[in-house]
């Protein structure tokens, strides 16, 4: 059972370890425990728990999110002008009050676009984690019906049949974890794609870095630790990313150049290490404690041309 436990005061800060006996009292359970920024907390040789970014947010450095944030913004100020209690709130609030983010997220939380969009896509991922034999089907809504046959007839044309669904994993490589939506065997081949299912907003570069993240990883068991290989006949080469066009019957499956891709995860994890070191630059300080060159001094010239130089070259 989680005990309670007080929260790193940084988000941003040094990430830090916890001793899981600090978390856990008894008997752990088959979870993976998060922190207050929702990233999973991973354990550690030492037996200590450590956050790893989410996949979905490290790839996510690649997406300006300028779309999604005009997108929300509109239903946002549509559900307060609609809901005369919260813009009465609203109205009352200064910038800066705590309060006005809470406002905004129960104005979210009441925009039907919004709630729809976000329900429908949980609804098409929860249905299409199983076959179509799978007795949960004859649950699905009819307005939803024609997405989810158009998912079972893109993989039957493609040969391609889910054999695992929501898999937690771990790369190391990048300090990253999340759930992969499944791994998919191409029948003629014999091998095992990795595969990502989107019901919104396609975003190309992130979709690549997150599949790369996930086809690198290894399965992750919360209670004793254990990372084993997704599958022995896995293709890094080829990447499926799953689109499911929302309420118009439709699925593009897009076939993704795995090392293409890698180069994209690489990129993601250090746009997002950057960022997330922003708030405390370590080559930011006051002017007045510089040494002031002196004009001409050789050895300062040739370190200041060295460092321009370090700074061109490719990581």
């Amino acid at each position: 059972m989680p005990r309670n436990q007080s929260d790193p005061p940084d988000p941003f800060a040094a990430p830090v370890k916890v001793a899981r006996a600090a978390i856990y009292d008894d008997e752990v359970p088959a979870e993976v425990p998060r922190d207050r920024w929702r990233r999973p907390l991973i354990l550690q040789p030492d037996d200590s728990l450590a956050p790893y970014a989410r996949v979905s947010t490290a790839c996510g450095a690649l997406d300006s999110g300028h779309g999604l944030g005009i997108w929300k913004l509109r239903h946002a100020a549509l559900s307060i002008a609609r809901h005369e209690d919260i813009a009465a709130m609203v109205a009352g609030l200064e910038y800066g009050d705590p309060a006005l983010d809470e406002l905004l997220e129960q104005a979210c939380d009441r925009s039907a676009a919004m709630v729809e969009a976000r329900h429908w896509g949980t609804a098409v991922h929860t249905f299409t984690e199983a076959g179509p034999d799978h007795p949960r089907r004859e649950y699905v809504p009819e307005r939803m019906r024609a997405d989810v046959d158009s998912y079972d007839r893109a993989l039957e044309r493609a040969g391609l049949e889910l054999i695992e669904s929501e898999l937690f994993v771990v790369n190391e490589r990048w300090r990253v974890a999340g759930t992969l939506d499944g791994l998919y065997l191409e029948k003629h081949s014999g091998l095992v794609i990795v595969a990502d299912k989107k019901t919104g907003a396609l975003h190309p570069n992130a979709l690549a870095a997150q599949l790369a993240m996930y086809a690198a990883a290894q399965r992750y068991d919360p209670v004793t630790g254990a990372r084993s290989p997704l599958h022995p006949d896995l293709d890094p080469e080829r990447l499926l990313g799953i689109e499911i066009v929302r309420g118009e019957g439709r699925t593009h499956l897009h076939r993704i150049d795995g090392f293409q891709a890698i180069k994209l995860a690489s990129l993601a994890s250090r746009v997002h290490a950057v960022r997330a070191a922003e708030r405390k630059p370590a080559f930011l300080s006051p002017w007045e404690e510089l040494p002031v060159p002196e004009t001409g001094d050789p050895t300062l010239l040739a370190a200041l041309q060295a460092s321009i130089d370090a700074a061109r070259s490719p990581a």
